[in-house]
């Protein structure tokens, strides 16, 4: 998410009931996401969400079926195994000069990879592809450059569930 004053009520999720199937699942998902740092991470974070009441065993077993196959492709194996150091849902802090105020952002993932560049992953789950969103990673981008000047920063976006990937 970008800049938000309410960040710190991002973990809270209201009534789930009465929320559309879509936003529910992405929501969902990304929680189960956010508590999984390799990939033998999966089956607890399922378990967890079961646990929670947030999906049923059968909906779990599928997720993670799917997530599974997700976590260990080609190109997103790199983000949940042999890296090197993890930002796993972290805010990040920045001073906005034209507005006088700290702004916080939260990357779904930052990942240092094994061949020393950094990786910017943000979850998506629905079907959209706002240029929003491809805006909001190359934002995280620039921050992380500014962190970090000498090293090779990229930004994705990622579909686990439909294996999408937009650099």
């Amino acid at each position: 998410s970008s800049d938000n004053e309410q960040i710190w009520k991002m973990n809270e999720i209201e009534d789930m009931d009465t929320m559309q199937l879509p936003r529910r699942q992405g929501i969902i998902y990304h929680a189960v996401m956010s508590r999984i740092r390799h990939v033998s991470d999966l089956e607890r974070s399922v378990r967890q969400a079961i646990a929670d009441g947030l999906i049923d065993s059968c909906e779990g077993d599928m997720l993670a079926e799917r997530l599974g196959q997700a976590l260990t492709g080609e190109k997103s194996g790199q983000w949940f195994d042999g890296f090197t150091r993890l930002l796993n849902e972290r805010t990040l802090c920045t001073f906005n000069n034209k507005k006088n105020k700290i702004c916080h952002h939260r990357p779904d993932r930052v990942v240092w990879c094994a061949d020393g560049s950094i990786h910017v992953v943000d979850f998506k789950f629905g079907n959209e592809e706002p240029p929003k969103y491809i805006r909001q990673v190359r934002y995280y981008m620039s921050v992380i450059s500014k962190l970090y000047p000498d090293v090779n920063v990229k930004g994705w976006l990622w579909w686990p569930i439909q294996d999408k990937f937009i650099e």
